[in-house]
């Protein structure tokens, strides 16, 4: 699996063709630094704000980094043990 950053100033046809080529191949994770900068998104990057906002509900995330394994918990759980389970 490929790990690609694109920073904030890519161009915008260059970062729409390699967000395109991965999604096809299936195998990279893309962060593309700075995205929802200046947008409602900003928002979202705050864990307080997503602990305010969201509602404690049950949902599902990727673990150990893999595409296949998931498990079922709370939002503040997911964000308390994002580190180790998540991005580890």
């Amino acid at each position: 699996m490929l790990d690609i950053e694109m920073p904030k100033d890519t161009p915008l046809e260059l970062a729409l063709s390699t967000l395109k080529t991965a999604w096809e191949r299936q195998d990279a994770i893309i962060v593309w630094k700075g995205f929802t900068s200046g947008t409602a998104m900003d928002k979202y990057k705050s864990e307080e704000y997503c602990r305010k906002v969201f509602k404690n509900d049950n949902y599902e995330f990727l673990v150990n980094g893999s595409n296949f394994a998931y498990e079922s918990t709370s939002i503040k759980n997911a964000i308390d043990n994002m580190e180790d389970r998540y991005l580890g």
